[in-house]
């Protein structure tokens, strides 16, 4: 129901809307943070797609940056870590869990601060919220149900974003012909205004956001249950049975890329170059597909055109590919830290 009701909040003509908001946000964080030295890389860029986020999903009069949901959510992934990674006595375990209580109480908080200071704002603009709930119902929907939404969609927002632009930073270092070309792609556009149409003329921008995609994406794996009884592979699946897809390992078959293991955004440019169905998924497929995977994709456009037409580049501390994966979700290391530099 969420997914049908909030369709409309990314379709063309929605993200025609967020694209000068985005930019605008992206300009100001670049700013900021070329006044600073060196930066952790994922928890800047979860900083900058929070915001980006809460200024064009859930904009409203009263806004004010604020990071502690972002902070919180660090904490519950490095707990989660914790949890998996060591074995405690059961004091440890239960100081853990009221640590873990403590931070989903502020993660709670903080979404339920948003969603009434969009409903008291003036603002006529409808939001993600009015979408989930039903436009113009902001009074009358749930607000237990309206709270979860909003959470799902703001974390999901922040975190498959923030782990795109930051793998794409690091894969870029390692292969600065393809930066050189995003720059002369720039300068081709250069004076066009900001506009989704603008974005969907940067085809190379397209191909490495792709391959990032390809190589690491955001969620290494998505857990399925059948819902009838299969055949796959040679493989019976019964209905009912648990299953696994990994977008990580099926990016990576030879028999789906060539030359599978290599950074190589010039397969998505080449006019031959096809996808059989179910080779690449990186955001999920069919019904259960993300639905923000184009606004994902459009902010992480965003980044690295603005980046080059601010005349920026990142110089990070490490060239190395290392991660970290928090359940589902692939990471890179958040001690890989940047700094601009022109």
């Amino acid at each position: 129901t969420a997914q049908r009701l909030a369709g409309p909040a990314f379709r063309a003509a929605a993200l025609e809307g967020y694209c000068v908001k985005i930019s605008k946000v992206i300009q100001e964080s670049l700013k900021e943070m070329s006044m600073k030295n060196r930066l952790p890389l994922l928890d800047s860029m979860r900083s900058l797609t929070q915001e980006v986020a809460e200024q064009s999903l859930f904009p409203h009069s009263n806004y004010r940056s604020d990071f502690s949901y972002q902070r919180t959510l660090l904490s519950l992934h490095d707990l989660v870590m914790g949890v998996n990674e060591t074995e405690g006595s059961v004091e440890d375990s239960l100081s853990m869990a009221r640590y873990l209580k403590n931070n989903l109480e502020q993660a709670s908080a903080y979404v339920k601060k948003l969603v009434a200071e969009i409903r008291e704002s003036e603002d006529t603009e409808p939001t993600l919220m009015d979408f989930i709930s039903g436009v113009g119902h902001r009074a009358q929907d749930r607000l237990d149900s309206v709270h979860q939404q909003v959470a799902i969609f703001l974390q999901a927002s922040i975190e498959t974003t923030a782990s795109l632009i930051s793998w794409t930073m690091l894969l870029l270092k390692q292969h600065p012909e393809f930066f050189a070309r995003l720059k002369d792609e720039v300068s081709a556009v250069s004076g066009q205004p900001v506009s989704f149409a603008l974005t969907k003329e940067l085809a190379w921008h397209s191909a490495v956001l792709n391959e990032s995609l390809r190589l690491f994406p955001p969620a290494w794996m998505f857990p399925r249950i059948a819902n009838e009884d299969m055949r796959i592979a040679g493989k019976e699946i019964a209905r009912g049975t648990r299953v696994v897809l990994s977008p990580y390992v099926s990016h990576r078959l030879e028999g789906n890329f060539r030359n599978s293991e290599a950074f190589d955004p010039t397969r998505w440019i080449e006019k031959d170059f096809t996808l059989e169905r179910g080779s690449f998924f990186p955001f999920g497929m069919g019904t259960r597909i993300c639905i923000g995977e184009r606004f994902a994709k459009l902010t992480a456009t965003l980044f690295l055109y603005e980046l080059i037409k601010s005349g920026y580049t990142i110089e990070l501390d490490s060239n190395e590919l290392s991660f970290k994966s928090h359940s589902f979700l692939l990471n890179i290391d958040t001690r890989i830290k940047f700094w601009m530099s022109k």
